[in-house]
């Protein structure tokens, strides 16, 4: 796995193990970041279920100016700093190894918000709409921040989460990225 562009281009990143972690595709990133490109620079990234750190690390690749990283699993957690020491973004970084509902409220309770929130939990599981109800109920999205979750089936959100609004969805293989945004 390598990150595909900006100041750590070609760098190459390690994800741990097995078959818990499953790494963002390198086609699915670029085409998430050619989509956002032009408001990452210096915008403010949180990659719930980090796994590896991959999105998050492109997005500081590419000149956010930080990236908090959430992930449960110890062994990811420590990827994920090991992979951020490698590509020296130390001081743009903050690896939090808890569960993302958890971490979300401490974010916000520190009055922290961010420009684009990258949620990624393994397949098959409601953590996708715990974390839209969670979002529904806290202040952690900045004004015209994004959204962007990433799944293995087209994701069927009901209108139980009112405050958000689907901007558009992109199908990658067997990958979906659905961006979302707040309703104006």
């Amino acid at each position: 796995m390598r990150i595909i562009s900006g100041t750590a281009r070609g760098a190459s990143i390690t994800a741990p193990p097995g078959y818990k972690t499953r790494p963002t595709a390198d086609r699915v990133r670029e085409a998430l970041f050619n989509i956002i490109a032009p408001d990452i620079y210096g915008a403010r990234f949180l990659d719930l279920f980090a796994g590896s750190g991959a999105v998050g690390l492109e997005a500081l690749s590419r000149e956010a100016a930080e990236a908090v990283f959430v992930d449960k699993n110890r062994q990811s957690a420590d990827f994920v700093r090991a992979n951020i020491s490698k590509l020296r973004f130390e001081d743009k970084s903050n690896v939090l190894c808890m569960d993302a509902l958890s971490a979300m409220d401490i974010l916000a309770n520190e009055g922290r918000a961010f420009d684009f929130i990258y949620v990624d939990p393994p397949y098959d599981t409601y953590l996708v709409e715990d974390v839209l109800a969670k979002l529904s109920s806290i202040r952690l999205l900045t004004d015209g921040g994004m959204i962007v979750i990433e799944t293995g089936h087209a994701p069927e959100f009901d209108d139980g989460f009112g405050k958000f609004e689907i901007a558009k969805q992109k199908k990658y293989g067997g990958t979906y990225l659905t961006f979302i945004t707040e309703r104006q």
